[in-house]
């Protein structure tokens, strides 16, 4: 009987200890969340990204109708309620065609398809580069480029 007894003991002493290394583990780990970004065209669900995808869009210029818009739904795991929030499209080398704006992190910011149909009309054929930033834009290495928006 005694012997059962010193068996629990050892047994229960044992899972403590696995328990207080896994414990003093965890307090060294660093949790790693993953920013996702949801694209809509005319209010429907086109591509869900994140940072391990290949991010590019390719837009048929022949499908495209007037006033057809792409709207970018950005969400992160320490979001801002009531800072600025910008989508900014460019070209390879930082020109910025436009820019659109809202308020807090995870609220739509949209813009016109016609807009990029009308670059695209002016001679520019390369694909558009869109970067997202909350608040001031105080270095270029705040923004986050998303994705490459082709029209084909």
């Amino acid at each position: 009987m005694q012997v059962r007894c010193q068996c629990k003991e050892v047994m229960w002493k044992k899972n403590v200890r696995i328990l207080l290394v896994f414990l003093f583990m965890s307090t060294f780990s660093k949790a790693d969340t993953i920013d996702v970004w949801n694209i809509y065209y005319n209010q429907r669900l086109i591509q869900n990204f994140n940072d391990f995808t290949a991010n590019e869009i390719v837009l048929k210029m022949d499908s495209i109708q007037p006033g057809d818009s792409i709207t970018l739904r950005y969400y992160r795991d320490t979001p801002c309620h009531d800072c600025a929030t910008f989508l900014v499209i460019e070209n390879e080398k930082h020109y910025v065609f436009f820019e659109r704006s809202n308020r807090g992190t995870g609220t739509p910011i949209s813009f016109s398809v016609d807009q990029l149909l009308a670059i695209r009309n002016n001679g520019y054929i390369r694909p558009f580069l869109v970067f997202y930033h909350e608040g001031k834009l105080e270095r270029r290495s705040d923004k986050i480029l998303l994705f490459r928006i082709r029209l084909e």
